[in-house]
């Protein structure tokens, strides 16, 4: 159908703020809408002066060295190559070169195939976990699982567990380059995941930490989702000898029971799930899983 019409792509300006916005709330739906004053080096790609397409990294808040890429065409435009072409374009004229990301919410089933066809891979899948902290399994818990709080009243430090679990979430989404852990965006996330050491636990051999999972009991946005208890960070040494399962059931029972000792009824859980299915890893866990995005890199970019 639109084959045959010219398709033009422009660097957005100032001026064409209310065309972003405007191409942004007909292509995405509100849950799954970005945020344009994010946007970084936005293209706008036209039909006869008519914006039809929109291209733009937006920051990567959670890492300094790469970017997510946004791609949105009118619904009425799309299967024509234009996606592929204003993508293209965003790349080539990209002021760094650095690793390019994509999330992808999991209703959207249309736009994975058109980011898989552009040569993006899934590295990540996200989960959300509901716990029932009533049902939670009442076998004695793994006597070399402690508490932060045990392990710090012992002598341990905890950084080594922030360490770890620094190192782990970088492993687990592929950066690279790695965020070094001086950057400031680290005090930052650690600070804001408000650890509670009475409900954070962790399996150390000596200094080495081989699992570790962080409790939260106030952050605020726990109180507006009913939920007093969260776990936060979650984490096991995949190069150990003991099994991944093991590790995880071992840390995580022991922090959900002193969750539920201390009153606590329900709690939820976000996981990143690489190349191991949760439902392997958490099936003794009363749970309703929900996934919420898969996250995609751009493989053989530009050099």
């Amino acid at each position: 159908m639109h084959n045959g019409e010219v398709f033009q792509i422009f660097k957005a300006t100032d001026t064409d703020s209310e065309t972003v916005k405007d191409l942004i709330s007909r292509c995405f739906s509100p849950l799954t809408s970005p945020r344009s004053q994010r946007f970084q080096d936005p293209l706008i790609g036209k039909i006869d002066g008519v914006p039809v397409a929109l291209a733009a990294f937006t920051k990567n808040e959670l890492h300094p060295h790469s970017k997510k890429v946004v791609v949105a065409v009118l619904p009425e435009f799309r299967r024509n190559g234009f996606g592929s072409r204003i993508h293209a374009k965003l790349i080539e004229v990209a002021s760094t070169i650095t690793p390019v990301f994509v999330n992808c919410d999991e209703s959207q089933h249309n736009e994975k195939a058109f980011f898989r066809k552009l040569n993006y891979q899934p590295v990540l899948t996200c989960h959300s976990l509901e716990l029932n902290l009533n049902q939670i399994s009442k076998e004695n818990p793994n006597p070399e699982v402690k508490s932060y709080y045990e392990l710090e009243q012992s002598g341990f430090k905890l950084d080594k567990i922030n360490d770890f679990l620094v190192e782990r979430y970088i492993e687990a989404h592929q950066w690279n380059p790695p965020c070094e852990k001086e950057n400031a965006i680290w005090k930052m996330l650690l600070e804001d995941q408000k650890v509670d050491p009475r409900h954070s636990f962790a399996w150390v051999e000596g200094d080495r930490v081989l699992a570790a999972s962080d409790g939260q009991t106030e952050r605020a946005f726990l109180k507006i989702l009913g939920l007093p208890f969260a776990v936060g960070w979650v984490y096991v040494d995949r190069h150990s000898a003991i099994s991944e399962t093991e590790l995880y059931k071992s840390v995580l029972l022991s922090q959900l029971q002193e969750a539920a000792r201390s009153g606590f009824s329900t709690s939820y859980l976000e996981l990143d799930s690489t190349d191991h299915p949760v439902d392997q890893l958490l099936n003794w866990l009363p749970v309703k899983k929900h996934e919420i995005c898969e996250i995609y890199r751009l493989q053989d970019q530009i050099s």
